[in-house]
Formats: structure tokens, sequence, C-alpha cells
């Protein structure tokens, strides 16, 4: 056993250097967290004989903090419990201090019969508020894109918090031409030899409108980040339809919805909808195109299909509102506005007429002057019912007068009740022709009417109502 420690000393002399390391299994450069547990990655998956940990470069005049040969473990470090290893090499750091940020070498030795390979690491000790990564205000930790809404008095920051060095970071503007610097103020804070750096703009629409996608970069040349930059997806709070063209389109409960957002290259959108029964605007979708392409949804019910276009596959009445969608490549965006409206066709699909079956063409007998009354059950959007005389000729022989509308709000669909008076303004006739309508409305599936005549008898008695109803579509 000693002729061993022996060979392998003798062979330190000999070693092959791999200060470099192996990408993966032996970096050079290792982070341990302040007050954990921490490792030292170096990895050997095949059987080996042994391994030597030293907390120095200088492997000859100093001891071995941890030996490990054949499974058996030994060190001045192993045995005072500060180090531990696991059985493919790495060294096990048990509570990481300050005085863990050193120079650590390994010597590794597959057989007795081989030179040792040495290996060098620069061991850098972070605070355990360290996040390795720019991080921007209000953004999760996990490397997504987020999105910030923009008002007047915003500010965008972007930091790196306790690191060992200063890293310097700047914000830049991603464009369809690549990345372009905005105007910001870097600051940098030193405590305890941990550093602090913050970037702030407050111009993030240097070169376009609407919609930006910034990018926090950091300058680190020594490799402490495991991810050098961050995107945000930044966007102006409100659009102003009175400035955009609003496309209105309508469609049926339980259709599909498509609705296009732009023909010109992207690289990011953002789709928002203002719904019918809200007052502020809601997001929906945004993606970005990068090496990865990016997309976070926030209703299960959209669908953001690889052209753009938002996709609703069953239609509700929660789906009508005022939907915009915003594009761009970072030096110019597109805007297109919608409102969708969402129909619902009434139960039966028209006008019903009180004293009428609806089984056939009605023909009432009423007095000369009285009230009728109309009905609409389970209609959406809201809409108005009215009376009129069916032709022109009619028109001069009856009119109609105190009108009382009534609408019931059942849960997005409406009970629409119209009762009138009326009066016959000609004492020679005996019949007229009369509608009742709905108005109020553009959805040409909504434009329903039910015609009937009215007869004017000498008494109040009615004879049996017949009716054929004429659907208006």
């Amino acid at each position: 056993m000693a002729s061993s420690y022996a060979f392998i000393l003798v062979c330190s002399l000999l070693v092959v250097n791999k200060g470099a390391g192996t990408k993966g299994e032996c970096s050079p450069i290792q982070y341990l967290v302040l007050g954990t547990r921490g490792i030292i990655h170096c990895s050997f998956e095949e059987e080996f004989f042994g391994v030597l940990w030293y907390n120095t470069t200088d492997v000859l005049y100093h001891d071995a903090i941890l030996t490990f040969r054949e499974g058996e473990k030994s060190g001045t470090g192993y045995l005072a419990g500060e180090y531990d290893v696991f059985a493919n090499g790495s060294l096990v750091v048990y509570n990481v201090s300050k005085w863990h940020e050193s120079k650590f070498t390994m010597l590794f030795l597959k057989t007795t019969s081989e030179l040792p390979v040495r290996y060098n690491f620069n061991v850098l000790v972070n605070a355990n508020t360290f996040i390795p990564f720019p991080r921007v205000n209000e953004c999760s930790d996990i490397g997504e894109v987020c999105l910030q809404r923009w008002n007047q008095q915003s500010e965008t920051s972007c930091f790196i918090r306790d690191a060992r060095l200063m890293i310097p970071l700047t914000w830049m503007v991603r464009t369809i031409h690549g990345d372009r610097n905005i105007s910001s103020v870097l600051s940098v804070t030193n405590q305890t030899s941990f550093y602090t750096s913050k970037v702030s703009t407050t111009n993030p629409f240097a070169f376009s409108a609407r919609l930006a996608l910034l990018v926090c970069k950091a300058d680190d040349p020594m490799g402490l980040l495991k991810r050098n930059q961050s995107l945000v997806l930044v966007s102006k709070q409100k659009l102003d339809p009175k400035s955009e063209n609003v496309i209105t389109k309508y469609f049926k409960i339980g259709s599909q919805i498509r609705l296009e957002c732009s023909a010109n290259q992207f690289l990011f959108l953002l789709w928002q909808v203002k719904q019918t029964s809200q007052d502020k605007e809601i997001l929906i979708i945004y993606t970005v195109l990068k090496e990865d392409t990016f997309s976070r949804r926030y209703d299960d019910d959209y669908n953001l299909e690889s052209n753009g276009s938002l996709a609703v596959y069953d239609v509700t009445v929660k789906h009508g509102g005022l939907y915009s969608c915003i594009s761009g490549d970072g030096i110019t965006d597109n805007v297109i506005m919608y409102n969708i409206v969402v129909f619902v066709l009434p139960v039966p699909p028209y006008p019903v007429i009180q004293g009428c079956n609806h089984e056939q063409y009605c023909v009432l007998d009423v007095e000369r002057e009285g009230s009728l009354t109309c009905t609409l059950t389970g209609i959406r959007p809201r809409v108005q019912l009215d009376f009129k005389a069916f032709n022109h000729q009619s028109s001069q022989r009856i009119e109609f007068f105190d009108k009382h509308l009534l609408t019931n709000d059942n849960d997005g669909t409406f009970d629409v009740f119209l009762t009138s008076q009326y009066r016959v303004t000609e004492t020679e006739i005996n019949k007229v022709t009369i509608d009742c309508r709905v108005i109020g409305t553009e959805i040409d599936h909504l434009q329903l009417a039910t015609k009937f005549d009215i007869l004017f008898m000498s008494g109040s008695k009615q004879r049996s109502p017949h009716l054929l109803n004429n659907f208006g579509f």
C-alpha cells in the first residue's frame, strides 16, 4: 500500500496535465454557493485506481486533503469532516465558506502502471443570492422571455447580484438586422467582495413604436454566468381603437374563429383582448422567434398558428370583444384590431307574436285599437324589436304608439319583449299586414322578422290564429 502512494507521489513529477479539463466532466472553472454543500465536478464513468484532491496547485509539498484509492477514503480534509468524494471522483465540500475560493488540483490514476493525469480547478464561491444570468425586474428566474407592460413612468432594469467579479451589463434592442444599443445607465456596487451590477433604460422604443424586444447582455469574459443574456418583450399598455382600422367580424356560438395578425415578417407578436364583459385588456398569447421559438399562452381556449394567426375552435359567449395583435421586427411594427361579435340565434329562431301558434301564417282578429306583443328568447347580442306596417300602403292605415321594450339578461343571452299600442286610422279597411322585426344589428343571421295580418272585427272575439312565418333570412 505504501509503495502505491510512493508511486503516485513520484509520478506527480511526470503527470499528464489536463488543466483545461474535459467539458461537461472536469470544467476548469467551478462554482460553489456560500453556506451550502458544494461539489467540484470531475467524474469518470470507467473504473479507476484512485484520485487525490488538493486545495493547492503545489502537490509536491502539500498533503492531499482527500485520497480515494480502490474504494477507500482518507486524507486530512476527509478525516476532519470537511470533504468527501463520490464514487465517480467528484469532490464534495460539506459546508462552503469563503476560504474554499481557491485553486484545487486532482490527480487521477486509472491504473498503477500509468502516469497520473492532473486536473486544475479555479473554484469561485458565490453568495447564496447569486443568480447565474442577468435578471430582469418583474421576470422569473427560469430564463424565459417575459413580458412587461410599459407606461410613461416605467423603467426597465436588469441586474446581477452578488457576483464574485464585476460584470458590466448593457441594454440592447433586438431587430431583424441584429442587436442595437439603446440609451441606458449602469451602476455597480461592491459589498464584502461581492458585486451587484444594474442597468436601466427609460427608452425601450428607440426604434419601434409599440412593441420592443430588449436584450440585457452581460460582459462575462471569465465565464461566471451560465447564460450571458436575458430577453424581455416590452409592450405599450393601451391601444386606441379610434386611431386604428377596426375590422368587425361575426361568429355564431360553437363555430371557429381564425384571426390573421400580419402578412409581414415578424420576430415577435402579441395578442390581447378586451372582452365585452371586461373593462381592461387581457393578454392571450405572445411569441418570440429566437434560437428556439418561445411562446406563452394565458388562456387555453386560444391557439397560435404557425403564421401568427389566432384560433378558437369552439366559440362561446366569452370570446366576444375587441382583439388586437401587435407584431414587429424591431424596426417597424404592425397593429390589426378586430371587433368580434358572438351571436346566438333565439329559440325559436324568429319573433313570436302573442296569440299566434306559429304553425301557419297568422291572422289575428282584433279591435281597431288595442295592443300587440312580440318576443324573442335567448338571443345574442342585445337587440331591439319593432312593429312596422309591412308596406307603404299599410303604413298609411295604422299607427303604433306607447311602445314598451323590456330586455332580460340570462347570463350572456337576452330575452326581449315588446308591447305596443296601435290605432287604425282608416275606417274603411278591415285588414293590415304587420312585421315584428329585429332592429339594432348588422348581423345578417339576426335580421329576423315575423309577418302577420290583423283583421278588424266588430267585436273583441278572436278566431283561431293561423301562422306561416317569414323568418327573414
